[in-house]
């Protein structure tokens, strides 16, 4: 955080303000300061006196996750039997990666040239924790099989780069070493793949071919979890850093738990104690650490509200659990009013993050069901709203427009989908969720849908909201003001445009400036899409070159953008509002909507036809732009004869100027664009250049 953004914050609040957040600071940093030398001093493991009482450590646990049926696995079975084939090794393949082997003395190929040199395989991994953390640490190494091979949590194994596993949380820095993506260790220490080892356990037990003996796959998952607490102690290296991602992991491990005890799975004595301890660990490490903001929060928040939910419904009653437990019902109830627009957008201003912050609310409020709680019709009303709000915008392929930031952020992963770099987009598992808490549909496809089903098996809704189901048939077009999307439909074109809205209540951390830019399909196919987001912190320079205004298709006055940004790891996560987009007019087949990012008013106006999309383009005053078209990576393209022309498979469309730009040109260059995070893949850009203040061109399907 850099000086001037904090006088900055400072000028911006009265003196009592300033004063109060000072001494809060005060007390907060007091509080850490000795948190910090008790941890260095007496070691943060929870301490446990192994085989003591091991019967109560699970016998008291509230068992939420039902396991799965054979039936509903088996659409699943082949990908399941490849991808714990990789987990069994220690592959994963995460934001963008590919398949790596991750373990201590990894040499890492790099991330655009950019690596770090590798550990000595030799060390002694006891040695790289802080002293009075390794004596347990020890202990909990000699429960693991002499030829397991533990992972090393502190890598970003794109680039190499370790953080220290001795180093205290808050003292972790990231943003400061080029390449070094501080998401893949935080997204491997999400153990978003240990519920997938319950399911092939599942599958092994029913004699599925492709599968190892039943016992191999809960041996992984009990080692994979020891060899985790052995090597991030709490309060110490790159894993207890974000609360967003420990709750997430929490949940993760609550649900892989369930699913292994439901198959019968027995598990050793200590391992339940450790287990046991280390949610206990991760709930209270959240409670102290909530990402909670007066100006501005977001799913972090969100995420750390269900972890505690979770953990205080799973463990065994307590006044801890009970305080867990309320908190996270009264702060759920809250948050999904605060968070999600009226339209059931989310405030963030992101397609990708509504999609993860819905399955927060979602899962957490399946839970409340389950124990019983009566949830209020507002809550209802807004969840069912978010839902709705993902199936309109969905396109006729399947896959929803990329609008803002894309991390690839799920609260749950049980079928991999890595291997598919638009599988981001495709999100009909949390329509089909959707239609299972409302509709109580009984047939779905997705697992995700399944375990809800058989986790709402005990909850039930009022019956004023049984009636109130998601709808199942789509409108030609609908509007989204809050969130600032638009989307008009007929027979052949899909058009999504973006215009004013909403990510300014979380400072536009994950906008983009993409005012009037817009999707378009054309009889399924995807032809012209935003090029999502690639990278956070690891390069900042293409960070902020796929969230510029060039980058997106839309109006470009070279040297300006919609809104700007502060340099430096803050100005990452901020956006300043100064394009003041607006819409102007929504119709069933039209659009139009303003910005003033450029000092002055530009308008943008489409009109969908049958077979035609016509736009008009209108600057206050003659202008040298650019316009810029950037293309699905399955489009081919040509100049011909003054036009532009697409296609793709067996569908032919047609870009060209009407009037206004005879003072200009087309253009086709290369150029990339990222469906995933950590993933870029070339395609094609098109651009016309040239003076214009009132332009009209025009995209027409050809065959």
């Amino acid at each position: 955080m850099t000086v001037p953004f904090v006088l900055k914050r400072v000028f911006q609040r009265s003196p009592k303000t300033t004063i109060k957040c000072a001494l809060k600071l005060l007390v907060t940093s007091s509080r850490r300061w000795k948190q910090r030398i008790s941890d260095d001093h007496y070691g943060t493991f929870p301490k446990i006196i192994p085989n003591s009482n091991s019967s109560n450590a699970s016998n008291n646990l509230n068992s939420c996750f039902q396991s799965l049926s054979v039936d509903n696995l088996e659409p699943y079975r082949e990908i399941l039997s490849i991808y714990l084939k990789h987990i069994l090794r220690h592959e994963f393949n995460l934001l963008g990666s590919g398949w790596i082997r991750v373990y201590y003395g990894l040499q890492a190929e790099g991330l655009e040239g950019i690596g770090y040199p590798a550990l000595d395989k030799a060390t002694d991994i006891i040695s790289f924790l802080n002293k009075s953390n390794r004596r347990e640490a020890s202990r909990l190494r000699a429960m693991l099989a002499p030829d397991y091979e533990p992972i090393d949590w502190q890598i970003d194994f794109r680039s190499g780069y370790r953080w220290k596993e001795s180093a205290w949380y808050r003292d972790i820095r990231y943003g400061e070493k080029i390449g070094a993506d501080i998401k893949i260790p935080w997204e491997l220490s999400r153990l978003q793949h240990l519920p997938s080892l319950a399911l092939a356990y599942k599958l092994a037990k029913a004699g599925k071919f492709g599968f190892e003996a039943p016992e191999r796959y809960l041996l992984e998952f009990q080692h994979q979890v020891l060899d985790f607490i052995a090597a991030n102690p709490p309060r110490y290296g790159v894993c207890w850093v974000c609360p967003m991602d420990i709750a997430i992991r929490v949940i993760n491990l609550i649900v892989a738990y369930d699913l292994f005890s439901n198959e019968e799975a027995h598990f050793d004595s200590s391992f339940v104690q450790y287990f046991v301890s280390s949610i206990q660990a991760h709930a209270r490490h959240i409670e102290a650490n909530l990402e909670w903001s007066s100006t501005g929060r977001g799913n972090h928040y969100l995420c750390n509200v269900a972890g505690l939910l979770f953990a205080g419904v799973w463990l065994s009653r307590s006044t801890e659990t009970e305080r867990w437990i309320n908190f996270g019902t009264e702060e759920l109830l809250k948050e999904t009013t605060l968070q999600f627009n009226q339209d059931g957008s989310n405030v963030e201003g992101s397609t990708c993050y509504h999609r993860l912050s819905s399955e927060v609310v979602l899962w957490s409020s399946a839970i409340l069901l389950k124990q019983g709680y009566l949830l209020p019709n507002e809550h209802l009303n807004r969840l069912r709203l978010m839902i709705e709000f993902t199936r309109a915008i969905t396109k006729p392929d399947g896959t929803i427009p990329q609008i803002g930031d894309n991390d690839s952020g799920r609260l749950l992963k049980l079928i991999p989908t890595a291997e598919n770099l638009d599988s981001d987009l495709k999100q009909f598992d949390l329509i089909e969720m959707g239609r299972v808490f409302f509709n109580r549909a009984q047939e779905f496809h997705s697992i995700e849908a399944a375990l809800l089903h058989n986790l709402l098996s005990k909850g039930s809704l009022p019956l004023k909201f049984v009636e109130n189901q998601i709808e199942s048939e789509t409108k030609p077009s609908v509007s989204f003001p809050d969130f600032g999307l638009y989307i008009l439909r007929n027979t052949n074109f899909y058009v999504a445009v973006r215009s004013g809205g909403g990510g300014w209540y979380t400072a536009g951390n994950h906008t983009h400036n993409d005012q009037l830019s817009f999707d378009l399909s054309v009889n399924g196919k995807n032809f012209i899409i935003d090029t999502g987001t690639y990278v956070y912190s690891s390069l900042p320079d293409r960070r902020n070159q796929f969230r510029s205004t060039k980058m997106h298709n839309t109006l470009v006055i070279e040297g300006l953008e919609q809104n700007s940004w502060q340099p430096g790891m803050q100005g990452l996560f901020r956006l300043e509002n100064q394009a003041k987009g607006k819409l102007l007019h929504f119709g069933e087949d039209e659009v139009q909507g303003e910005h003033r990012g450029y000092g002055f008013p530009y308008q943008r106006k489409f009109v969908l036809q049958n077979e035609q999309l016509r736009v008009t383009e209108h600057c206050s005053m003659s202008q040298n732009c650019t316009l810029y078209f950037h293309l699905d990576p399955l489009v081919s393209v040509v100049l011909k004869a003054g036009k532009v022309v697409l296609s793709r498979e067996n569908v032919s469309i047609e870009l060209f100027s009407i009037s206004g730009m005879e003072q200009g040109e087309w253009v086709i260059e290369n150029s990339e664009t990222s469906l995933s995070y950590g993933c870029v893949v070339p395609t094609k850009l098109i651009k016309w250049q040239g003076l214009g203040k009132e332009l009209y061109w025009t995209i027409k399907l050809v065959f």
